[in-house]
């Protein structure tokens, strides 16, 4: 299966194909390094500020982002026989 992270936003909607446009680019660099921090993750100066806005965009919703991946998320599993849905609930108190 042929698996590209920006698909699993493809049906997020905030009204502005711009903003669209950055959360691939934001995502991309976060699958690329899923343990970096936003500055670390991406490169230039350019790309942070515009994570930054995007963040702050009121057009932009945790909950569109949420409904986008949870709806991949079940497409994917529909086309399995078996589905392992593992949680870890590791906690770490220092």
């Amino acid at each position: 299966m042929d698996y590209r992270l920006v698909d699993e936003f493809k049906e997020c909607d905030f009204g502005d194909q711009r903003l669209s446009e950055r959360l691939n680019k934001v995502a991309d660099a976060f699958g690329r390094n899923p343990y970096l921090s936003i500055p670390a993750a991406l490169h230039s100066r350019n790309d942070l500020e515009g994570a930054y806005r995007f963040f702050d965009n009121s057009k932009v919703s945790p909950d569109e982002i949420l409904r986008a991946h949870a709806e991949r998320s079940v497409e994917r599993i529909s086309k399995t026989s078996v589905a392992l849905l593992v949680q870890d609930t590791t906690e770490i108190d220092l």
